[in-house]
């Protein structure tokens, strides 16, 4: 490659990080004000802007960060399905799994709590069980939170 491109670099790597910055803002702004919030709305469509300037970016440049074409690639595709879906899966087992605990009749109160975080059995699961439990006097008690 020819000297400087490395500054050539930064304008694409600039633009696809505020897109990702403001997409990632504005899906967490979303949960606490609605998606239709003016605010959220605005961040997406900066998002999408910043994107379609990256992608003409990329086809402009002598030294683009990515060859845009891999994108499009069936193999690329099908792994991008593949991610998505296991993470949402993921994600989804997680939360509902919590739920599930919590609600079930063999839990006790914050026990399943322990049961997603891992929190080591035997950890006192009540406040004032760190007390009680602390062993003989000049020992600092651990506290579990």
């Amino acid at each position: 490659m020819e000297r400087g491109w490395k500054r050539r670099l930064w304008p694409g790597a600039a633009l696809v990080a505020a897109a990702t910055g403001a997409l990632i803002y504005a899906l967490i702004r979303a949960g606490d004000h609605g998606w239709l919030n003016t605010v959220s709305l605005v961040l997406c469509a900066a998002a999408v802007a910043a994107y379609a300037a990256f992608v003409a970016w990329q086809r402009r440049t002598s030294a683009p960060l990515m060859d845009l074409r891999l994108l499009g690639r069936q193999p690329v595709v099908a792994g991008l399905f593949v991610i998505t879906v296991a993470t949402a899966l993921m994600v989804g087992a997680f939360f509902l799994g919590s739920f599930y605990l919590q609600n079930s009749p063999r839990s006790q109160d914050s026990a399943s709590g322990g049961r997603i975080t891992g929190a080591p059995a035997g950890a006192p699961e009540r406040p004032g069980t760190a007390e009680q439990s602390a062993g003989p006097p000049g020992r600092c008690p651990v506290a579990w939170g």
